[in-house]
């Protein structure tokens, strides 16, 4: 569970299928479902699903890979995967996974409440792996060696993480944050 004053944005997940797929084919399968509106973008070889009434969405390869990303919580990202499996057992499709489905990322916000000179906390011992080139970007990027995740920091306290897969994860590095700024 986040803490308050994180809230996540985006989260991404994916899996891969033990097939590789007619992706023309297939939408043609799932758009005679109800409440499905498939679509094949040849150029990427992707097929976006659009499952009505529900953010998150799903985007399947050829090669058999899936991902479902737009989603404001694991649990979101979840019901998708699992409306996903409904859709292709009831359109004829075998659901067996080469990969196993899990996030790959999620996106957060965070506030500290408070205005931050970044050029200081850059100079800070504890922030030994933050960039902040403000003449490029106007936020300090922090990677945490401990968490594996990133910290986008901006002047006005407010605060990006991203690249981590659990809320556990996430409020360490906010936290950590937090407390050395």
């Amino acid at each position: 569970m986040l803490e308050d004053s994180l809230e996540i944005v985006n989260v991404v997940a994916s899996g891969a299928f033990d097939r590789e797929f007619d992706l023309a084919s297939l939408a043609e399968r799932l758009n005679q479902v109800s409440g499905i509106d498939a679509s094949h973008d040849e150029s990427s070889s992707s097929l976006y699903i659009d499952f009505a009434g529900v953010k998150p969405l799903c985007v399947m390869y050829m090669s058999g890979s899936y991902s479902i990303r737009g989603g404001g919580s694991v649990e979101g990202v979840e019901s998708v995967q699992q409306k996903l499996m409904a859709v292709l057992r009831e359109a004829g499709i075998s659901t067996d996974h080469r990969e196993p489905f899990e996030v790959k990322n999620i996106v957060c916000i965070g506030e500290l409440d408070e205005q931050l000179v970044l050029g200081d906390i850059q100079k800070s011992s504890s922030f030994d792996n933050a960039e902040f080139e403000p003449e490029q970007f106007p936020g300090l990027i922090y990677r945490d060696p401990e968490t594996g995740g990133t910290a986008i920091i901006f002047s006005n306290g407010k605060v990006n993480i991203t690249g981590l897969r659990s809320p556990e994860s996430i409020n360490q590095l906010f936290e950590f944050v937090r407390e050395n700024i």
